[in-house]
């Protein structure tokens, strides 16, 4: 594992077998700064959220064998573990692998 850090981020490589991970946590929330975005969205609670939200995290699948349904099968495994009742729930995956 390979771990780079400052103040407002953390970026670390993993490798699991042959796959290798990159996790990104930032600790600024994603939308600051775009007001009009946050007042855009169509739900209440989308708003609350983005409000709220202190940092983010991502994580994506670097390098590796197999399909996209492979890679996205391991990516959601790590995020169950990751997610707990103080993180807001939201998983985007690029919309041409949906």
């Amino acid at each position: 594992m390979i771990s780079v850090s400052s103040k407002k981020v953390l970026f670390t490589l993993m490798r699991i077998g042959p796959h290798v991970l990159s996790f990104m946590f930032y600790t600024k929330p994603y939308f600051e700064g775009q007001p009009d975005f946050v007042r855009e969205l169509p739900l209440i609670k989308q708003r609350l959220a983005c409000d709220q939200h202190t940092a983010w995290l991502a994580m994506n699948y670097a390098k590796g064998p197999g399909s996209n349904n492979i890679q996205y099968a391991l990516l959601s495994r790590l995020c169950v573990e990751v997610l707990d009742g103080n993180w807001h729930r939201s998983v985007t995956f690029p919309a041409s692998n949906c």
